[in-house]
């Protein structure tokens, strides 16, 4: 029996695609652009941030921020819309830190889909993608537990002895 993949599963997969020919776009034009080949190096550059753009409205579709309705599925094929978003994505924060937030979310995904039913592991994988420095977290948190368990032993004694007088 043939199963088709989900909507989401299948954004996720165009998202992947246009990223890496995107990523492959702009490899090439930096090549012919050290060849002296300005040109068609520019050419290329474009067509990257095609990709890119088209990557980012499918992001958009995907986390449910844009609706998946006609007018957005035509300006994935026009060069004026994909250009004009390049424009407007120059505003956003830096395409580098999207692409490290893009790439952060995959890894926690296909650590998600690896580690099915252990919560644990997923977690683990998660705080790995994002750098979280768990062995830090881990210790001030034994740190505060100590100081409370102090803090109770030093007030019990004094409870006690209010018993005792009352």
């Amino acid at each position: 029996m043939l199963v088709m993949p989900s909507p989401a599963e299948r954004l996720s997969k165009s998202v992947d695609a246009c990223v890496s020919n995107g990523r492959n776009l702009v490899e090439d034009a930096s090549l012919l652009f050290n060849w002296h080949r300005f040109s068609t190096a520019l050419a290329l550059a474009v067509l990257a941030q095609e990709e890119f753009s088209k990557a980012f409205i499918l992001q958009l579709v995907s986390d449910s921020a844009l609706p998946w309705i006609q007018p957005v599925r035509q300006s994935i094929s026009r060069h004026q819309c994909k250009h004009l978003l390049a424009i407007v994505m120059d505003w956003l924060p830096n395409i580098d830190d999207w692409l490290e937030t893009y790439e952060q979310r995959k890894a926690t995904q296909h650590a998600r889909e690896a580690s099915r039913g252990n919560p644990s592991t997923v977690l683990k994988e998660a705080a790995t993608a994002y750098k979280v420095d768990t062995d830090a977290i881990a210790a001030k948190v034994k740190q505060e537990s100590a100081a409370k368990e102090k803090a109770k032993k030093t007030l019990q004694p004094t409870a006690k002895t209010a018993k005792k007088a009352a």
